[in-house]
């Protein structure tokens, strides 16, 4: 019997995955029983791996390692960004982002970077997506300083700001630039691409939000729109968050929802990503 395992061909019978799954042991990773809920894992300081120890124990574990011991452990480092990718803070223009620009000269196609209702600045995507060749800009829209200091959410013009301090880079193709928005920043980045005269995207991709939302409405009035529907969130058996409801029912008023046609024939190229659980997602739309 061998004593090496491959994960590219061999596949797991039980566990987190099952399957043959090179990265299983990575992205099916959870919360030590008994954590507390809601746990995510973020990596808030790209500059320094993420160390992760895979270790061997004799039989089936499902809990206890720490009263076990190994038969064999190594420390595998996740690196997030490649040698030569520059992480250059903005505080400009009253911005609360991140630029990361990949290795080399460029021009680079770039990318504004959206995350969801957390807040905070969170790079880890912006500079992945930078080790790849993409110019990211992380932004903070929820939580930037100016809202800290003023008590008052941003409004178009942030995004707008934000937007051409990235096109006017020297090393962005200004002609190049996509927006990606996670939950509200998807909803924010629909509405952009619709609607703003000083937007003009190549691609807006868009994971987990609505299109419901006030055309002329702020972002405070979004988030307060969803945040009325709380109600509305649903869990399934596996104690998955279903939050594709908060929009429903879709309104027929096209105030009250953004004209999806508008963002294919601004941008030229639209892709929309829903729903990450089979038979339900995050949003409807």
């Amino acid at each position: 019997m061998s004593d090496q395992f491959r994960v590219s061909e061999d596949p797991s019978l039980g566990g987190t995955y099952s399957g043959v799954e090179p990265m299983g042991l990575l992205w099916s990773l959870r919360p030590v029983p008994g954590s507390k809920p809601g746990l995510r894992m973020r990596k808030m300081n790209v500059q320094t791996p993420m160390e992760v120890t895979i270790s061997v124990y004799q039989g089936h574990q499902t809990e206890g390692f720490l009263d076990q011991v190994p038969l064999a452990d190594v420390l595998v480092e996740r690196w997030f960004m490649v040698p030569g990718v520059r992480r250059i803070p903005i505080t400009e223009y009253k911005l609360t982002a991140t630029l990361f620009l990949p290795p080399g000269p460029g021009p680079f196609p770039g990318l504004l970077d959206l995350w969801g209702a957390g807040g905070k600045l969170v790079e880890y995507r912006a500079a992945l997506l930078a080790s790849h060749g993409i110019a990211s800009l992380a932004l903070d829209y929820l939580t930037p300083k100016i809202t800290m200091e003023t008590g008052k959410m941003v409004d178009n013009e942030y995004f707008e700001t934000a937007y051409r301090v990235l096109q006017q880079h020297p090393q962005v193709l200004s002609s190049r630039i996509a927006m990606l928005g996670l939950s509200p920043g998807a909803s924010v980045t629909l509405k952009m691409a619709a609607y703003s005269q000083v937007v003009k995207l190549r691609c807006a991709v868009c994971i987990g939000g609505s299109h419901v939302q006030q055309v002329d409405g702020s972002l405070k009035e979004m988030l307060d729109f969803f945040c009325k529907n709380l109600g509305k969130i649903r869990h399934n058996k596996e104690n998955q968050t279903i939050w594709r409801h908060l929009p429903l029912p879709t309104p027929t008023d096209p105030s009250l929802k953004v004209d999806q046609q508008s963002c294919e024939v601004e941008t030229r190229c639209l892709i929309l990503t829903l729903g990450t659980t089979p038979g339900g997602g995050r949003w409807a739309s």
